[in-house]
């Protein structure tokens, strides 16, 4: 089992797909970090070697991203920030609804349901 980032890559996945599940890295990401790693995106977990886990997991931090539980510290952090000062989208996150605009009248019936309870 390869764990990167606190987070488990399945053995039967391309790296690149194996990188995604890590908070923070998506698509594109994954595909840099291939790429500055020198490892082919389309290679398996469980082909990968320990010099090339510990080669991924040095790119990782020496990007500078936030990821893992430092990117959701973060996010919380600026939640509640928003919350403390009583934006419109602290009061929108506080009462569980949408944040970003989107229609509540005939959308968003699991945040209704959700805030009912």
């Amino acid at each position: 089992m390869t764990i990167i980032a606190g987070s488990r890559l399945a053995e039967n996945q391309h790296i690149w797909v194996g990188l995604t599940r890590i908070y923070g890295v998506g698509k594109t990401r994954a595909y840099e970090i291939c790429e500055l790693s020198n490892i082919a995106p389309d290679r398996m977990v469980k082909s990968l070697s320990d010099k090339d886990v510990e080669e991924i997991r040095h790119q990782l931090t020496g990007t500078g991203w936030d990821i893992g539980t430092a990117l959701r510290r973060a996010v919380n952090k600026f939640i509640s920030v928003k919350k403390m000062i009583r934006s419109y989208q602290g009061r929108r996150h506080a009462v569980k609804l949408p944040v970003r605009g989107q229609r509540t009248k005939t959308n968003a019936k699991s945040a209704r349901r959700r805030r009912d309870s």
